[in-house]
C-alpha cells in the first residue's frame, strides 16, 4: 500500500528547537524523508 506524499507546515516554534528534537515528535504520524527549518 502506498501513500501519497503529505507536506505539513509548522509555525510558532521557539528558535531554539533542533531539528532533530522536532523529527523525533513526528515521527509517531508516519516517515519523515525531509525536514526544512526558516526563520522569518
Amino acid at each position: 500500500m502506498q501513500f501519497q506524499q503529505r507536506t505539513l507546515h509548522i509555525t510558532d516554534i521557539h528558535l531554539n528547537v533542533k531539528q532533530d528534537s522536532l523529527t523525533s515528535v513526528f515521527t509517531k504520524y508516519g516517515k519523515i524523508t525531509n525536514v526544512k527549518m526558516q526563520t522569518q
